[in-house]
């Protein structure tokens, strides 16, 4: 797997894919929903216009 710059991906073989594939899989069972998001980000920027 080589990075070449501003963030581009290249994958040079299937087992670098499979791999990737499951971390991504892995990392979309952890996320919030939108709707979990824009709750959480209300909660946690509440009060902060005070503080500025």
């Amino acid at each position: 797997m080589n990075s070449k710059g501003f963030g581009a991906l290249f994958l040079e073989s299937p087992d670098e894919l499979r791999k990737l594939n499951a971390v991504y899989d892995h990392l979309k069972t952890l996320a919030m929903s939108p709707a979990e998001s824009v709750k959480f980000i209300k909660e946690k920027s509440h009060g902060m216009a005070e503080v500025q």
